[in-house]
């Protein structure tokens, strides 16, 4: 919430996102570990050496709430299910439903 607060401030007219989340149908963020040796993964503000960082995925329906309370309309999710793509190796997460890609609009602001 706090990054989606912050982009939000920034008035932007349209966000995309492309994230892990929670495949609960709950509204819930699932928190875990994360080993950061790996350069796409969490990263780290404090010096030093930690082994991991701690992450929160939010399920899809948690990442509605968060993009509407950041003001945001309804979110518009990629269909990769329907994208045509006939190998699913490197895109596991998006087949399974682990990752999604979406797009949400700014709404409208009165002056």
């Amino acid at each position: 919430m706090p990054l989606l607060r912050k982009i939000a401030r920034l008035r932007p007219r349209h966000l995309i996102i492309d994230t892990l989340i929670s495949v609960s149908p709950a509204n819930v963020v699932e928190i875990k570990e994360e080993k950061v040796e790996l350069e796409s993964n969490g990263a780290v503000g404090e010096p030093g050496a930690p082994a991991f960082s701690v992450i929160g995925k939010p399920s899809r329906s948690a990442l509605d709430l968060m993009l509407q309370a950041a003001d945001f309309q309804p979110p518009r999710y990629y269909d990769w299910l329907n994208a045509g793509i006939k190998r699913w190796d490197d895109l596991e997460v998006y087949y399974l439903g682990h990752r999604v890609s979406l797009t949400a609009e700014a709404r409208v602001r009165q002056a």
